[in-house]
């Protein structure tokens, strides 16, 4: 969980929650140093560019599909929505798609 600015005090709050909860699970903590935009083109750029990001059809009804369609990076559009998930994307080993791994399996002979 990211801790930067007011944040510093959620990851306390989800600790409890869980522990109310009888919920078995772990909260880290995470300090990001990196320049908000920048974290989310790159945690997004490879996935839009291969289709490799899937989400379900309600996500229209949250704040991420607004964010999504009018961000501009370093402009005054709301980002918090899109800067979550980036986090939690870039947290997530790269995956490559089912076209990606069908050609790439196929070696070419590179002897005549």
């Amino acid at each position: 969980m990211e801790t930067n600015g007011i944040g510093k005090f959620l990851p306390a709050l989800l600790r409890a929650e869980f522990a109310r909860r009888h919920i078995a699970c772990a909260v880290i903590e995470q300090t990001s140093r990196q320049n908000k935009a920048m974290r989310i083109l790159s945690a997004f750029d490879a996935l839009l560019m291969n289709g490799g990001l899937k989400a379900h059809a309600r996500i229209k009804q949250t704040p991420f599909f607004d964010q999504m369609q009018d961000w501009v990076p370093n402009g005054k559009t709301k980002d918090d929505a899109l800067d979550a998930v980036a986090g939690c994307l870039l947290k997530e080993p790269v995956r490559l798609s089912q076209y990606v791994h069908r050609y790439t399996h196929k070696k070419k002979e590179w002897r005549f």
